[in-house]
């Protein structure tokens, strides 16, 4: 749709070697469920890598979402090589 909008802010930070970040996101139309402006998701992210030998490690992230527009949450895990 033409009128619709999205935008998401996030403040990034680390907790020791863990890189984190809290974010927020907003839209209308066909992101929100009555098409009106709405907060349609806000979380934190934690990624790090994990070292398995001297010289290989894997990327490790984690996400808790949770949309108050639609009362839903989510938890995403992914694994990279």
């Amino acid at each position: 749709d033409d009128n619709s909008f999205y935008a998401e802010l996030g403040l990034p930070f680390s907790i020791g070697g863990t890189q984190m970040c809290a974010f927020v996101g907003a839209g209308n139309e066909i992101y929100s469920l009555d098409g009106e402006f709405a907060v349609t998701n806000f979380g934190l992210s934690a990624s790090k890598d994990i070292k398995i030998t001297d010289s290989f490690s894997v990327g490790a992230s984690a996400s808790a979402i949770f949309n108050p527009d639609s009362d839903d949450a989510y938890l995403v895990f992914v694994l990279s090589l």
